[in-house]
């Protein structure tokens, strides 16, 4: 009789024991039982669009002497130096004589500097588009030595607008009005309240 009860002692404890343990099983893969915090979440990340660099097959590389403004530099080519204005691209004025400086000229101008300060750059010319301006300067696109599109970066920072200087589309238009688009939505540059109500 003794021995019953006590085998009946051990199997209610084994019955309890796997109750709780079960309890605890169920309670640790629910979904709620541990909200994680915010900071424990990773954030997500914002990534803003920009349009695809484009890649230039020129191996000739071109020393640039310094930038003029946001559109035009000075490079030497074939040891000659040379007036560059970057094609498709139309930047604020900083420097042209009798013209007041127009909202983002000084600052299209040194980000420009920044961009191609003591580098060497390559110039693709266009061939749907001339050789040069009536001022004559080369027209030409600008790519640093890692294939990114100066002109491209000027007009999706805000720095430049799109340009078209004939009835001809340049070569890449779409992607400079890609990045133009962009640049108006977030407000950059030339596109900012800022400007908007100066040139008003």
């Amino acid at each position: 009789m003794k021995l019953k009860k006590r085998t009946i002692k051990k199997l209610l404890g084994l019955v309890f024991f796997l109750i709780i343990m079960s309890f605890f099983s169920q309670e640790k893969t629910s979904p709620f039982f541990h909200t994680p915090f915010p900071s424990e979440t990773s954030k997500p990340q914002i990534v803003l669009s920009s349009p695809t660099l484009i890649s230039t097959s020129s191996a000739n590389l071109y020393s640039v002497e310094r930038v003029v403004d946001g559109d035009t530099i000075r490079v030497t080519v074939d040891g000659k130096s040379e007036s560059v204005r970057i094609v498709g691209i139309d930047a604020p004025e900083s420097v042209a004589p009798n013209q007041p400086i127009e909202c983002m000229g000084k600052e299209s101008s040194a980000f420009l500097t920044s961009l191609l300060e003591n580098k060497q750059v390559q110039l693709e010319k266009d061939e749907t588009q001339q050789d040069r301006d009536k001022y004559g300067r080369l027209l030409r696109f600008v790519f640093l030595e890692d294939n990114v599109d100066v002109g491209l970066q000027m007009i999706e920072k805000g720095f430049a607008e799109e340009k078209l200087y004939t009835t001809k589309p340049y070569l890449f238009r779409t992607q400079y009005l890609e990045a133009q688009k962009y640049a108006q939505e977030q407000k950059l540059g030339i596109w900012s309240e800022q400007c908007i109500v100066t040139t008003k």
